[in-house]
């Protein structure tokens, strides 16, 4: 046998002694990786997205965020803006009931830390005034105003940051 088929005849050798070891080695190789792609696809998965819902309507005003992503929220730090000045949830109230003669506003208070569970809404506004389009268009334009800016978590601990600004639907 020459010195070419001596070294084709270890190499064969090699992989049937050690095929058990390769094929073995591939299929751990192949296993952590799926796993590790299945992982970050479930934490997409669930991933939370809270938006500002803003609904006015003739005889209704009702201005919350929702959380329409597919995971829980973890709300770290929440603050709310006017003319980007930072300002309380009572101002936003006092501000919108001096500007419009609300007689009874409903809100939910927000203090974080707090869990806000998919589909949950935290009403800032809510209440029943009779409005005439130009009220309307007047509450649409005073919103305009308004932004939020909120940090929050998901349940895996990705942190997401945001400045809301509400828009009309």
């Amino acid at each position: 046998m020459g010195s070419i088929g001596k070294i084709f005849y270890d190499f064969k050798n090699f992989i049937s002694n050690n095929a058990a070891i390769i094929i073995a080695s591939l299929a751990l190789f192949v296993s952590i990786y799926e796993n590790y792609r299945g992982r970050k696809h479930d934490r997409l998965s669930v991933q939370p997205a809270i938006e500002p819902i803003t609904h006015i309507l003739e005889n209704e005003v009702k201005v919350f965020l929702k959380n329409v992503g597919l995971g829980p929220a973890k709300v770290l730090e929440y603050v709310l803006m006017l003319d980007n000045k930072k300002i309380s949830h009572n101002d936003l109230l006092t501000y919108f009931d001096d500007k419009f003669n609300f007689n009874k506003i409903e809100h939910d208070l927000i203090l974080p830390p707090c869990i806000f569970q998919v589909n949950a809404e935290m009403i800032l506004i809510s209440c029943n005034p009779h409005l005439t389009i130009g009220e309307r268009n007047e509450i649409f334009r005073a919103l305009g105003k308004v932004s939020i800016k909120i940090v929050y978590v998901s349940m895996y601990k990705s942190k997401i940051t945001d400045t809301l600004q509400f828009t009309i639907s």
